[in-house]
């Protein structure tokens, strides 16, 4: 299962989902190349871009100006939306086959930890003499055992 996340300049994010990993790809370089700025025409055979481009031959080719292109996305689970590209302020591409795995990869991690911690705490003078006076000591000490 893969995920494109569109975020907007006005802070709202879109979620799409997809079961294949091309059509999430297509979806985000879709995007991707809409956002690009536009290109100058060709001189000699060159695709110079804009922003290369001296003032004096910025002409335009024939495509609506940039900031108005509206992408169709539509995923695998029958989201659809019309995209404005100058509203677009970022695109997240999740394989959510290995997030799930960084997700438990953190939980671990964080079990270990407190499993360190714990044993610590079981060894510290000081936590172990609070404990035992707050009336703690068996939970420092472990169950008593009646046989």
């Amino acid at each position: 299962m893969f995920s494109l996340g569109v975020e907007f300049k006005t802070g709202r994010c879109w979620g799409f989902l997809f079961k294949s990993e091309e059509r999430a790809r297509n979806s985000r370089n879709q995007l991707l190349m809409a956002m690009q700025p536009p290109q100058a025409i060709p001189l000699s055979g060159d695709q110079i871009p804009l922003h290369q481009t001296p003032v004096h031959i910025t002409s335009m080719t024939n495509s609506p100006p940039f900031n108005n292109k509206i992408i169709p996305i539509a995923d695998d689970f029958g989201t659809e939306a019309d995209i404005k590209v100058a509203d677009v302020s970022g695109i997240m591409f999740e394989d959510m086959t290995k997030t799930s795995e960084a997700a438990i990869e953190r939980g671990l991690h964080q079990a270990r930890g407190q499993a360190t911690l714990n044993k610590r705490a079981q060894a510290d003078p000081t936590i172990r003499t609070a404990a035992v006076l707050s009336g703690d000591a068996m939970r420092m000490n472990g169950p008593q055992r009646f046989s």
